[in-house]
């Protein structure tokens, strides 16, 4: 079927999809805060805490060795002092 105002056997041109508005430039926001480091409180494992002795009263790393009597201790890399766990209530 020829479009209107178009002579018989012409063919019928294609149907233009609407057009979308072009997406343009947009306009840059004020800047209202700086850029830089932000002192946030996070949660942290508990395998990333350092032991401080009670001894030297520095954060240490902790060896394990034997006591006397044979049962497992922990000790200070530091001063050499073993630690003892406290009892949580």
């Amino acid at each position: 079927m020829p479009a209107p105002g178009q002579p018989p056997g012409h063919p019928r041109p294609p149907r233009r999809r609407p057009r979308l508005p072009k997406a343009g430039k947009t306009n840059a926001q004020p800047r209202i805060q700086q850029g830089g480091i932000l002192d946030v409180p996070q949660p942290i494992l508990a395998s990333k805490v350092m032991v401080i002795c009670p001894h030297c009263s520095n954060p240490t790393r902790i060896k394990h060795g034997t006591a006397g009597d044979g049962r497992s201790v922990r000790i200070c890399t530091n001063c050499g002092e073993t630690l003892v766990r406290e009892v949580r209530k």
